[in-house]
């Protein structure tokens, strides 16, 4: 067999950069139905540089190892492997892969069971190893030796290429880039990827940060804004008793029964409705659609909202796993007494969750691993509502002091299996698999359904004043027609709107007046939380009250006033009330933390 020479080399290192840049923005463009071809042609320096990062690269590699097949095939691996999963986020939640994503491949084999429509565990596992013994078969074929100054020449350019791809966002490199053509669009990352291309994009998102500085911060700014919402007047009187709390996180709780031309042969959240008639309730509005729990998460725990962050931005991963301690609703009762619970029948590492949750004053955390309950609906399903509400009445009747209990549940995660044996629940309105999928949705939320009744009705038998919240994190990634035909009629704002709204409900073991609690960010439960239960109100809460009276809906897409309706224009009341929240999260996320006095 004819021997590679240097040029060979040389060559299929060339090449193989150019295929894989070129797979890649196929993928990124496919989605939407752009073209990548055009994007090359308009963009060919962004095209060069792209090839020429993947190139030194794979030359790096290529030096470390002496074997030209080996590093392509490794790089070819690496980046289809990426190009993949860049293509199915997209199409499943309309959003790239950002570089703090690749923190869950220590989950893989979650990843796996979680994506196991897309792609099936068995056919991962066997292309894996397909791909071990061919790139093990590379060192068995005659090759040429390259000298050591060629081979340590590639390691140390690829070395410099590495730091500067980790150094993108420094000013160092803004001017060359910019002449380029490279664009920093963060707070649109979808133009970001489709403009720069996914390499550069991809690049450009290593270090940065979640949110930007507001313009005029400084400590006077803060100070000003700490006298202004500093009320002491205004707090709720403190109650005889302080009050266990319960906020239940549902994994994809959305009412179908909203789908326009759509009906059901049962209400599969008939007990969730008649509740509403007791109990205050309204919308909670999403700052995700199809995912992002974490993200959810993060507004009701912290009160920060996700509207003024950089859109791709995921706070767990990229800034409080990097912290030792951050103010919250959690830490909040904590310092009041409560004893605080994370309930999560997951894989406690997803989302830096078990690293996240002291960071934020949870005592203890129950995953997967040690809840005492493990029931599912199907073979293959996650543990269900019932198994983790009854979880969290254990905690609740165990102990004397108060406790706080935070429930993320898991049951409806995708991929939507329905419930094994279940009474029939049929859909008309809908044909094919969207009609399929949404019954077996349907029969899911159904058992989520009894799962929240029961938690309600246990409750009642608790000595201890007892309040449950219960919402939806965000819509379940149905099939995209289901809701355009779901949603026909409306207005792209109302559309949009739509598609961010799930069910919220606030009930306890004492009489409560039903009332509209209206669309509502979960960046505001915590004061409507301290509010029912006679806490004592901080000044940061104050001021979530103050936006929460004008703007109680905000994500990043749309606006929701007082009277639940999409808000296009903000008055300059609003608009300062905006910069006051978003000057103190600044503070709180990067600047100096003058505003720590408000979260206590």
């Amino acid at each position: 067999m004819k021997r590679f020479k240097t040029g060979w080399s040389l060559g299929i290192s060339f090449v193989t950069a150019n295929l894989l840049v070129l797979a890649m923005q196929y993928a990124s463009f496919k989605p939407f139905e752009d073209s990548w071809i055009d994007w090359i042609r308009d963009n060919m320096p962004l095209y060069a540089l792209s090839t020429a990062i993947l190139f030194i690269l794979i030359l790096g590699l290529d030096g470390l190892f002496d074997n030209t097949l080996f590093a392509a095939g490794i790089a070819a691996a690496a980046v289809g492997a990426l190009t993949f999963g860049n293509y199915h986020k997209l199409m499943v939640l309309g959003e790239p892969v950002y570089p703090w994503d690749l923190n869950q491949l220590r989950q893989f084999s979650e990843i796996l069971n979680i994506a196991r429509d897309i792609a099936s565990p068995r056919i991962v596992t066997a292309v894996l190893a397909g791909s071990v013994v061919l790139l093990t078969a590379t060192f068995f074929l005659p090759r040429a030796r390259k000298g050591m100054a060629y081979r340590f020449g590639c390691v140390f350019a690829a070395a410099l290429m590495v730091f500067s791809c980790f150094h993108v966002q420094s000013t160092v490199f803004a001017k060359p880039l910019s002449k380029l053509g490279v664009v920093d669009h963060n707070w649109n990352q979808r133009e970001n990827y489709l403009m720069n291309g996914f390499v550069i994009a991809f690049l450009q998102n290593i270090g940065a940060k979640i949110q930007s500085q507001r313009a005029g911060y400084s400590e006077e700014e803060i100070n000003r804004i700490l006298q202004k919402y500093t009320n002491p007047a205004s707090a709720a009187g403190a109650s005889e008793e302080q009050p266990n709390i319960v906020l239940v996180m549902n994994e994809s709780l959305f009412d179908p029964t909203r789908l326009s031309g759509v009906s059901f042969s049962e209400d599969p959240l008939s007990r969730l409705h008649r509740n509403e008639q007791r109990f205050p309730s309204g919308k909670s509005l999403s700052p995700t659609y199809g995912g992002g729990t974490s993200n959810v998460e993060f507004e009701a725990l912290t009160g920060l909202s996700m509207s003024f962050m950089n859109q791709g931005a995921t706070p767990y991963q990229q800034l409080l796993v990097k912290t030792d301690r951050f103010p919250s609703m959690v830490s909040l009762l904590k310092d009041k007494g409560y004893q605080t619970t994370a309930i999560h029948p997951f894989d406690g590492t997803f989302y830096n969750r078990n690293r996240v949750y002291p960071v934020l004053g949870f005592d203890q955390f129950i995953t997967q691993d040690n809840i005492a309950y493990t029931d599912t609906l199907t073979d293959n399903g996650f543990i269900s509502d019932m198994a983790a509400a009854r979880q969290v009445m254990d905690v609740l009747n165990a102990g004397e002091a108060p406790q706080f209990i935070h429930l993320v549940t898991m049951q409806n995660h995708l991929p939507i299996q329905g419930v094994a044996g279940a009474d029939p629940l049929t859909v008309k309105g809908l044909q094919g698999s969207g009609k399929k999928e949404l019954e077996s949705y349907a029969q899911s939320i159904r058992e989520s359904d009894r799962a929240i009744q029961y938690l309600i009705d246990s409750i009642q038998e608790v000595k201890r004043p007892t309040i449950v919240l219960v919402f939806g994190d965000h819509l379940p990634a149905l099939e995209e027609s289901t809701y355009i035909q779901g949603t026909e009629g409306l207005s792209e704002v109302e559309r949009t709107q739509f598609q961010h709204e799930t069910p919220l409900l606030l009930a306890a073991n004492y009489p409560m007046k039903a009332q509209s609690l209206g669309t509502v960010s979960p960046s505001f439960f915590g004061p409507i939380l301290f509010e029912q239960a006679g806490l004592q109100q901080p000044p940061f809460y104050q001021l979530l009250q103050a936006v929460k009276r004008e703007l109680p809906g905000l994500t990043r897409s749309v606006y929701v006033d007082a009277g639940g309706q999409p808000l296009l224009e903000l008055s300059d009341g609003q608009e300062e009330l905006l910069r006051d929240y978003e000057m103190v999260q600044y503070d709180l996320l990067y600047g100096n933390k003058y505003t720590l006095p408000m979260m206590k």
